[in-house]
């Protein structure tokens, strides 16, 4: 007879790994399959902005790895590094480092082994301040924009404070304006 099932493989380091298919009633004993895990990593969350807290987890990896480098698109030196696995398993965080909006590539690298994840730069806008009087000075910095991105503004309600701003190659500015005259509240 036939049949199926579907199975979810255990945490369990990279390579070659029996299946065994086994009944009493089986004339000829139990039926192996070989299954092969490979190295892959998960990203959560897997967009937000510059700052933004990523837990990296990696799965596939050989019992003896050490030293995983972990980087992140455009930063040079690593962001996080995994001293050893267990299971072929490990965690490592790091926070989003300046980077410009969209997509970006997460990399686990050890030995010949190297696997990717895509992350997304989402823009964000921070005040130094959020509740000030009409006059007071606000600094408005952003991130997480397109490169060199140009006519950026800031408004207030529907009206524009600061044009033209332009972003750095990584997707930031910073402007200063006073808040304009507007009846309390929020």
């Amino acid at each position: 007879g036939t049949w199926t099932s579907i199975i979810a493989i255990p945490p369990s380091a990279s390579g070659a790994h029996n299946i065994n298919a086994y009944s009493p009633a089986t004339t000829g004993g139990a039926t192996n399959v070989i299954f092969t895990v490979g190295a892959g990593i998960s990203l959560n969350p897997t967009s937000g902005s510059v700052g933004t807290s990523i837990v990296v987890s990696g799965a596939g990896f050989g019992t003896n790895d050490k030293n995983i480098s972990v980087n992140f698109e455009g930063v040079s030196n690593p962001i996080a590094t995994v001293l050893k696995t267990t299971e072929g398993a490990w965690t490592a965080i790091f926070a989003v480092p300046p980077s410009t909006g969209g997509d970006h590539t997460v990399t686990a690298t050890v030995g010949s082994t190297k696997v990717t994840a895509t992350f997304t730069t989402l823009p964000s806008v921070k005040l130094d301040m959020t509740t000030a009087s009409a006059g007071s000075i606000i600094t408005a910095s952003g991130t997480g924009f397109g490169p060199s991105q140009k006519n950026i503004s800031v408004k207030f309600d529907d009206t524009e404070l600061v044009g033209n701003i332009a972003a750095s190659s990584t997707g930031a500015w910073t402007t200063s304006f006073p808040v304009p005259n507007a009846a309390s509240g929020s």
